[in-house]
């Protein structure tokens, strides 16, 4: 049976990207037959204890209605190196918890964490969605594994475009950002192209 889960920044008590969260799960819902997906502001009760400061809500469902809902504190990442990874025409359209093989690739990279690479085109890294800068906008891969809600939110703002980007071109651009549900756009750290490292098949 699959499992699949939302991680949802809960910020002082409110949840920002709710919305596409809800829309992400509807799909996921609607793609495997299932037509009566529940609602997450009816399933998610925050206690007192996390309605101030920073949180990540995990919520952990199947299809067949049988839901889990954590919170747990959140810190940004700091990330030194990323390494190129080969991931062949492997998918992870929708949000499964099961992860295991993103997180092998993370594992045996020298990174700190990966940039895959799939058919010649940049997706994501093994936790978030990619945003490089190219001296005059902020663009993303046209095709991520996952669509992430931070990036659908910033697209509708037209913070950024997306752009096919290939691996040969990874090295044009000035910088890039991980974004992911938990971090919003101002306070996503930027990397330099040069702390990208070499390609692991």
């Amino acid at each position: 049976m699959y499992r699949f889960i939302e991680s949802i920044r809960l910020e002082n008590g409110k949840f920002p990207l709710l919305e596409e969260h809800q829309l992400r799960l509807n799909k996921t819902f609607n793609h495997f037959g299932h037509f009566n997906p529940f609602l997450l502001d009816e399933i998610i009760s925050v206690p007192e204890e996390y309605l101030n400061d920073l949180f990540k809500c995990r919520v952990v469902y199947d299809l067949q209605g049988k839901v889990s809902v954590e919170f747990v504190p959140y810190h940004i990442k700091k990330l030194s190196t990323f390494s190129l990874v080969d991931i062949g025409s492997a998918d992870y359209p929708y949000k499964f918890e099961d992860r295991q093989w993103i997180m092998d690739l993370l594992h045996n990279s020298e990174g700190d964490e990966i940039i895959m690479c799939r058919n010649g085109e940049i997706t994501d890294s093994s936790y978030a969605n990619l945003v490089f800068f190219d001296g005059n906008q902020w663009v993303t891969p046209k095709h991520p594994l996952l669509q992430g809600t931070q990036r659908a939110r910033l697209l509708k703002a037209n913070l950024i475009k997306e752009r096919i980007i290939r691996e040969r071109d990874i090295f044009k651009f000035q910088k890039f950002k991980c974004i992911n549900a938990m971090i919003s756009w101002e306070e996503a750290p930027e990397y330099q192209i040069e702390q990208i490292k070499r390609i692991i098949s």
